[in-house]
């Protein structure tokens, strides 16, 4: 998962597909999130968007990579790069075991598995 300045659209690598995901909260009945994957073109693939009833920004930002690594899964692309501004999840997802009692503890097992399924 690589974390990029908001302006820049780096291409995936070779054999791969790129997902940009973000997502806003507001408080917990008003947060969202999405995502688009494109091609190592930049040509758009699929996109998708989702209300979450969620606690805060950071399980917001999470819930929209989750989703994006589900549809990903359900499309059969195994070879999906992932870019976020949110470095913290980054770190969350890079080590997840070290966060086992972390409020998005199993949230975040669940994306790790996913994205070791990539």
């Amino acid at each position: 998962m690589k974390e990029q300045p908001r302006n820049s659209l780096l291409p995936p690598s070779q054999g791969f597909i790129k997902l940009n995901t973000d997502a806003a909260w507001r408080s917990k009945d008003l947060a969202c999130g999405g995502g688009v994957f494109r091609s190592i073109f930049g040509s758009w693939i699929l996109g998708y968007s989702s209300k979450f009833n969620v606690n805060t920004p950071l399980a917001a930002e999470l819930y929209a990579i989750r989703e994006g690594l589900v549809i990903a899964k359900d499309h059969m692309c195994n070879k999906v790069e992932i870019e976020t501004d949110a470095l913290q999840l980054k770190d969350l997802l890079d080590s997840v075991d070290d966060y086992s009692h972390h409020e998005l503890g199993p949230f975040l097992r669940e994306a790790a598995q996913l994205l070791q399924q990539n």
